[in-house]
């Protein structure tokens, strides 16, 4: 019996056949997995230059106005006799300054390296923030009250979560569920500072409503399911900077100053926490 032209003719060709399998094998699949490392870098490198060019000026101008909108609450809250408050004035010089570096970002730009999603996000983004002038009007005429303020505040806050979520939205895998947990995660930040606004106009105003009381329990049990829902899910070495936050001080007196938020009531919530807290 003859063997087949394709089969090797003797022992030691047949040994070296069995050896060679198994390494082109795993050759095949290193060239696959440096394929796919690369495009994932590629991917990362692109996201990095665009999230610079972009979702750095939104979260900078988000920034700023987080901290117009305590201002606002805490001047709202104020008797009404009260002039502007001079710090007030000042932020909202401040914030103005982020959101024209914002926009400006977004007008000189490169758009062709944007989707249709991100580009969407960033144009929601410039139209909340149009929003802005006509809110401070409301303001400074006091033609709106503190809690309503925050709640105004915060809806031109929102579409940059959505910002967040495009510039950083990789097509799968791992670093796509890294990314949102990050995005998720940074909502944590927002209703930190909903909480602050709040108390601000809480502690000027001497007193809560139970509604406005309702709108602070909530924003409490918000930031604490979101903590508690994706905290969990960051890569361990993430994870374990994570606990050891958790585990110090500025967490720790967060989350006593919401206990005490939650046990006071609607009565003594203005004066459960201290001023500089």
């Amino acid at each position: 019996m003859r063997w087949p032209l394709c089969r090797p003719r003797t022992v030691r060709a047949r040994i070296v056949a069995l050896a060679l399998a198994p390494a082109l094998a795993l050759t095949v699949l290193w060239s696959f997995a440096m394929v796919s490392v690369t495009g994932e870098l590629r991917a990362l490198i692109r996201l990095q230059g665009v999230y610079e060019d972009y979702g750095t000026p939104v979260d900078t101008a988000i920034g700023q106005i987080q901290i117009e909108r305590r201002l606002s609450a805490a001047y709202l809250g104020g008797p009404r006799t009260t002039a502007p408050a001079a710090a007030l004035l000042a932020q909202q010089r401040r914030t103005d300054r982020a959101v024209d570096a914002m926009r400006r970002a977004m007008a000189s730009g490169d758009r062709d390296r944007l989707t249709a999603r991100q580009r969407r996000a960033l144009d929601a983004m410039v139209t909340a923030t149009g929003k802005l002038e006509a809110l401070r009007r409301d303001v400074l005429e006091r033609r709106i009250v503190w809690d309503r303020a925050v709640t105004e505040y915060s809806a031109l806050v929102e579409p940059g979560f959505a910002v967040q979520s495009a510039l950083t939205a990789l097509q799968a895998g791992q670093l796509a569920r890294e990314a949102q947990i990050l995005v998720e995660l940074v909502r944590v930040r927002e209703f930190v500072s909903r909480e602050d606004a709040l108390v601000a106009g809480a502690r000027a105003a001497d007193t809560l409503t139970p509604a406005q009381y309702a709108l602070l329990t909530a924003t409490i049990e918000d930031r604490r399911v979101f903590e508690r829902t994706y905290a969990p899910d960051l890569p361990a070495d993430s994870r374990a900077l994570y606990e050891k936050f958790r585990e110090g001080g500025p967490h720790r007196a967060l989350e006593h100053a919401e206990d005490a938020l939650l046990a006071a009531g609607a009565d003594g919530a203005d004066e459960a926490v201290g001023a500089d807290t």
